[in-house]
Order: structure tokens, then sequence, then C-alpha cells
């Protein structure tokens, strides 16, 4: 005789005993997920934003920090570190280059994890050293000449 009864796998197994999940679990997961997924575009939009925000603070401390109101030698230290911001942001942008084979869940959960590690050294050293260039410029301006 064959077993029909859905709660059970085998024939005289115990039946599995299971819960309905939380919708508030349900909806958690689901937006966690989300966020992952996300992740990797909100970087490089980061790593966008920062290098404009470098190119801007880099342009304008070649127009208003000028001789008479920063002294030189912090006024070219800090469009230095600007400029190597610029130079950070721009390299982070390029997509991470890694290998992956597309049937393997773990080497591909292990290329997006390489990859977000990639991306978030790159913002925090393009973050560093256009703070280092805006302290720069700030400390030249209260030198002065």
């Amino acid at each position: 005789m064959q077993n029909t009864d859905p709660n059970t796998t085998v024939a005289n197994a115990e039946p599995i005993q299971g819960e309905t999940p939380d919708p508030n679990e349900v909806f958690f997961s689901e937006f966690g997920d989300e966020l992952f997924k996300k992740t990797l575009p909100n970087l490089n939009d980061t790593l966008r934003l920062l290098l404009t925000t470098s190119i801007a603070l880099m342009g304008g401390g070649i127009v208003f920090l000028g001789p008479d109101l920063c002294n030189a030698n912090f006024r070219i230290a800090s469009l230095l570190m600007f400029f190597v911001s610029v130079c950070i942001s721009l390299i982070g942008v390029h997509p991470y280059r890694g290998t992956v084979r597309l049937g393997m869940p773990y080497e591909i959960k292990q290329y997006i994890m390489d990859s977000i590690w990639w991306k978030e050294g790159f913002i925090w050293a393009c973050s560093i050293f256009m703070g280092l260039g805006l302290l720069l410029a700030f400390i030249g301006v209260l030198i002065g000449k």
C-alpha cells in the first residue's frame, strides 16, 4: 500500500512539522535580499559622486585658493590630495576584475563579496584623500601667505 499523506515524505515516516513564517520575517528577509542586490550599484553611484566632488574641489582650489589667500605649499599639497582622490575614484568606478563560474552559487557570492570589498576600499581611500585635501586647504588659509 502506498502512502498518500502529503505530510509525510517516505512511507512510515513521521510527519514534517513546520510553522508559517511571520509576515515581518518574510518582509525583512525579502528586503535584505533587495538591499544586497542593490549594494554594488549604490557603491558605484557613491564613487561617481566622489569623482564629481573631487573634481569640483580641485577646480575650486585652483580658482579660489590664490597666493594672497592661501600658503603656496599648502595649496599645492591640497590640490595634490584632490588629484589623488580623483584618480582613486576614477579607478574605483571601473568594474571589479575577478573571475567567476556562473553555475556555482558559492563562487558568485564570493565574487560579489570581493567586489563590495574592492569598491568600499576605493570609497574609503578617496574619502580620506579628499578630507586631507580639505584639511590642508583650511590650514593653508589659516596660515595665509
